[in-house]
């Protein structure tokens, strides 16, 4: 059941998820959801996580896990 207090939550949490899929994938914010803290805040740990995947040369494999090249 959706009651008003979980509508808002899972809204944060799109938004959270949109900020690092666009941080790791694009690289590139969103003009139209940098209104949102949480957007933001996705946003830069996207771009963490894309650093440190390139840092340590990590590709996903046909299996699922992360290794290292």
């Amino acid at each position: 059941m959706n009651n008003p207090l979980e509508k808002k939550r899972q809204t944060y949490l799109v938004f959270y998820a949109d900020g690092i899929k666009d941080g790791i994938l694009k690289a590139k914010e969103d003009p139209n959801k940098t209104f949102s803290t949480y957007y933001k805040k996705g946003f830069r740990d996207g771009k963490d996580i894309g650093l440190l995947v390139n840092h340590f040369k990590m590709i996903k494999g046909d299996d699922g896990p992360w290794i290292n090249m």
